[in-house]
């Protein structure tokens, strides 16, 4: 309570300031490629591993690369993703129909993760993967991470060289 010492005017000094805005994830990721079960070229939204298991099947530690990246996502204070299984050998074709047919629903992602796919001079990823760039460039709103499969040794800057990656602001490398 103010003092009020002299009859007048009296001046009162409260706190102008309100509480700050907690601040929130926002990123929702979307994790494409191909996965051992679930729904071919349907994008399914999980919001844990619990989610991922039910459509997808239990993550197998020592098969299952997709379900250890949202195992690796929800641990590390992921929130949202969502998750597309591509056929097997799927083509830069059948990825460029499924961003088309997506529309609207590609909206809310941020980021695009290609688990298990590699950049490489000449590679076999390098068509699906410039088609997934081409789609982030084109919508603006998102980028791509390339997720090199476990075996592929990048120890040193000359081995992430000689992949020769694509030089575009909406893609990196993982490793």
């Amino acid at each position: 309570l103010p003092d009020y010492l002299a009859p007048g005017v009296f001046v009162e000094e409260t706190s102008f300031r309100s509480r700050t805005i907690q601040g929130v994830g926002t990123a929702t990721a979307l994790f494409i490629g191909e996965h051992r079960q679930g729904p071919v070229g349907k994008l399914v939204p999980v919001t844990g591993t619990g989610d991922y298991e039910a459509v997808f099947g239990e993550i197998d530690g020592t098969a299952d690369s997709l379900g250890l990246a949202m195992h690796a996502f929800f641990s590390n204070g992921g929130r949202r993703a969502c998750v597309v299984r591509m056929a097997d050998a799927a083509t830069a074709a059948d990825y460029e129909t499924f961003y088309r047919g997506a529309g609207d629903a590609l909206r809310e992602i941020d980021v695009i993760v290609h688990h298990d796919q590699t950049w490489a001079a000449g590679g076999a990823g390098n068509a699906v993967i410039s088609a997934t760039i081409a789609y982030c460039e084109a919508a603006g709103h998102c980028m791509v991470i390339v997720d090199p499969p476990r075996e592929h040794t990048l120890a040193t800057a000359a081995d992430v060289a000689a992949l020769a990656p694509p030089d575009s602001s909406y893609a990196c490398l993982y490793y």
